[in-house]
């Protein structure tokens, strides 16, 4: 459904994961949106690292080597305005340190 969702680029980033794409792809990358919208498309099973749930439903994470970086993105779907839509909540850098 993720891959499906971004070929058809229904996909809303938060400002918090834009925020951390912005400080995590390398200079090159002109586009963010774009190359954050390729990362989902990347994503396999074995990216999938576990589950969570919060107030609204089901987040996964995934944990992903792209850009010469290994990351968290942390996603959920959600029905907006009739149609399902990827969020993307988080996208940030892997630390231990750094609570998911």
């Amino acid at each position: 459904m993720v891959h499906l969702l971004a070929r058809l680029k229904q996909i809303s980033v938060t400002g918090k994961a834009r925020s951390e794409a912005l400080a995590e792809l390398p200079r090159t990358v002109e586009q963010p949106s774009e190359a954050i919208r390729k990362t989902l498309l990347d994503l396999t099973e074995s990216h999938w690292k576990f589950s969570e749930q919060d107030e609204r439903g089901w987040v996964d994470v995934y944990r992903i080597l792209k850009f010469n970086r290994l990351l968290w993105v942390k996603i959920k779907l959600e029905k907006r305005f009739a149609k399902e839509t990827v969020i993307v909540i988080s996208f940030h850098h892997f630390d231990d340190e750094i609570q998911v």
